[in-house]
Order: structure tokens, then sequence, then C-alpha cells
């Protein structure tokens, strides 16, 4: 006979609204709590598909580093873009720059306070990437600095046979990066 397992109680409640979700985000962020969950949207497309999973930590340091996918909330809405810079503006304040990898152009600015987090991993079925490894930092690198070619690559990818899309995943699948960065389970 099978022992049923206990469910395991979270101090966190399933938010219901975006505007739940970005305040249980930032209650788990600042209380070091890495946090997952799922991406809408095709902005950071092909880096971070439409919904696939990504997980959330605190800031090492503000600014973040130039490439850092970071999470922000505006006017109620999670808006996850990679960090491309700052902005002084004239009366002392910082505001972050920020840019989906598939626009051609940066997001307006946001407060530091709507900073909420970056992005440590992205999860895309079994396959887990962390975004600190060196192939990540490259695509950041040119997302960043040749806006033409994520663009260019985003349209591309999206006119890839679906066949072709499958077995592409079926090969990361089989190899074992999980020395690079990547894990497979």
């Amino acid at each position: 006979m099978q022992e049923r397992k206990k469910a395991r109680k979270t101090p966190f409640k399933n938010p219901k609204t975006e505007k739940e979700l970005i305040s249980l985000l930032r209650d788990a962020v600042s209380l070091g709590i890495p946090f997952t969950f799922k991406a809408s949207g095709g902005s950071m497309f092909p880096t971070i598909p439409n919904r696939a999973k990504i997980t959330i930590e605190n800031f090492d340091s503000m600014p973040p580093k130039v490439g850092t996918i970071c999470v922000a909330q505006r006017n109620g809405n999670l808006v996850c873009h990679r960090f491309i810079g700052i902005k002084k503006t004239e009366d002392g304040r910082t505001l972050f720059l920020l840019k989906g990898d598939s626009h051609k152009y940066p997001d307006p600015p946001y407060e530091e306070n709507d900073m909420l987090g970056k992005v440590t991993e992205i999860i895309l079925g079994s396959l887990k990437i962390k975004t600190d490894i060196l192939p990540m930092r490259i695509a950041g690198y040119i997302c960043i600095n040749f806006p033409f070619l994520s663009v260019t690559f985003s349209k591309l990818i999206l006119k890839i046979p679906r066949p072709i899309k499958d077995k592409m995943k079926a090969l990361l699948n089989l190899l074992n990066f999980s020395s690079h960065g990547y894990e497979n389970h």
C-alpha cells in the first residue's frame, strides 16, 4: 500500500492576478528565495520563448551588469528584458534601461523600485539553461550591440518548420551539458 505524501506547505499563495504575482515575486526574491514561473510574450524570443519557465533571483549588485536579463514591473505588468544601461536624471535619480531581444528599441526607463530581480535560469521542458554561462553572455552582447541581428534571427527562427524545431530540441536533450551550465533531466 502506497503512503500518501503530504503536500508541502508554502508561505506563499498561488497568485490569481499579475499584481499578486508581482507582490509574491518581490517578497520571495527579497527573502533570497529563487522564484520560478512561466514567462509570457515574445519580446525576449528566441532567448526566452513564450511560456518558457524562468527562475528569478535577487540582484547581486545594483545596477546589474549590462546584458543581464532582468524582471521589472510597469503599471502592474511584469516585464522581462535585458539590461542595457543606466541613465542619471537632473534630480539625481538613477533610471534603468531595458530592451527586449526581439525589439528594435529600448523600453522607456524604469525607476529603481520597479526592478524586481534577474533571470538566473531558463527552463525549456527538461532542459535548464543558466543565464550566466558564456554562450548566454555572448547572445546578450549580440542582442545589445547588434539589435538588427537579434530581430532578424527572431524572424528566421519563427519560420523554421515545427519538425525541424522538434529535432533541434531532441538533440539538445540528448546532449549532457551539465558541466557548461545546462542540466538535462
